[in-house]
């Protein structure tokens, strides 16, 4: 089915585009699966366009079986039941706030500069930056007089944790409105699978039970310690805690976050463990995102 690209803009818009035809054409949902991987893609992305086949090949995804990749696990609830609409009115609020809610838990921030110039009113918002996007991390603890945020709110003042994580949220987007219970049922989540919050928590409590030492968190940049890529990621393979002087790092990518210190340090993007930090919702259990390791068959 086709329609005119000039029934979805406005009309200012339109006037700059008098004389050019624009057409898009509805493919529907994605229909076929990599024969190897089982990924979804639409017909029009097989390999050999040109040629009609009913057994497509796709090779945008393990390049024809030739990269295992470990099978997406079922997501613990209460996740499973938002994503699956088992409430359909708390899935569609879930769904249309999830990055909101993913920054709710997520370790990193985005660092970046955006340029707001350019919306200017006269057309559909434009997000645009200038140089690279990267993300960063801080240190466990905020500076006094500071609030927590991201990886902070796993350590600092945890008997308040919906509280905090709610308050973050509305500081971070005004128009958001979480759901108490959907935050706290997401903590619980978190707190019962995922080694990496297991890690901060169990950082919070060597800080609560002491007041001399210097605490490090060392997020270990090698992945797959067993070489069993399909089982489950516990806290003792994936984090160490450390105490006291953390010394050199053993890789280029290892990420040490320190108790208390005032500069934002870069998360390696390559870091086996960023994907997880960034984006704890797609991540439930902590597992690995791309990394070098990654091999072929």
């Amino acid at each position: 089915m086709l329609f005119s690209w000039l029934d979805f803009i406005p009309h200012h818009i339109q006037n700059l585009t008098k004389g050019t035809v624009f057409l898009l054409v509805r493919l529907g949902p994605p229909s076929h699966t990599c024969r190897y991987c089982g990924v979804l893609f639409w017909y029009e992305e097989r390999v050999r366009r040109a040629r009609q086949t009913s057994s497509p090949i796709y090779n945008k995804c393990c390049k024809g079986g030739s990269v295992i990749l470990p099978p997406y696990r079922v997501p613990p609830e209460p996740l499973r039941g938002l994503l699956t609409g088992v409430n359909t009115s708390l899935s569609a609020h879930f769904f249309d706030n999830i990055r909101s809610y993913n920054s709710m838990f997520s370790f990193t921030s985005m660092g970046v500069h955006v340029i707001d110039s350019i919306n200017d009113g006269h057309g559909p918002y434009v997000f645009k930056i200038s140089g690279q996007l990267c993300h960063r991390i801080g240190s466990l603890l905020p500076r006094d007089g500071e609030r927590p945020e991201y990886a902070q709110l796993y350590i600092f003042d945890t008997k308040n944790d919906i509280r905090n994580r709610m308050g973050v949220s509305s500081y971070m987007n005004k128009k958001f409105r979480p759901n108490l219970d959907i935050v706290a049922a997401l903590i619980d989540m978190f707190n019962t699978h995922n080694p990496i919050v297991q890690l901060f928590r169990s950082a919070r409590d060597r800080i609560v039970g002491s007041t001399n030492e210097k605490f490090a968190i060392k997020l270990f940049g090698e992945p797959d310690k067993h070489g069993d890529i399909f089982s489950a990621p516990v806290a003792s393979e994936v984090v160490g805690l450390v105490v006291g002087d953390v010394g050199q790092s053993h890789g280029c990518r290892d990420l040490i976050v320190e108790d208390c210190f005032g500069q934002l340090q870069r998360v390696e993007e390559k870091h086996c463990k960023f994907m997880a930090m960034q984006y704890p919702i797609l991540f439930p259990y902590g597992e690995d995102g791309y990394h070098e390791k990654i091999a072929y068959r």
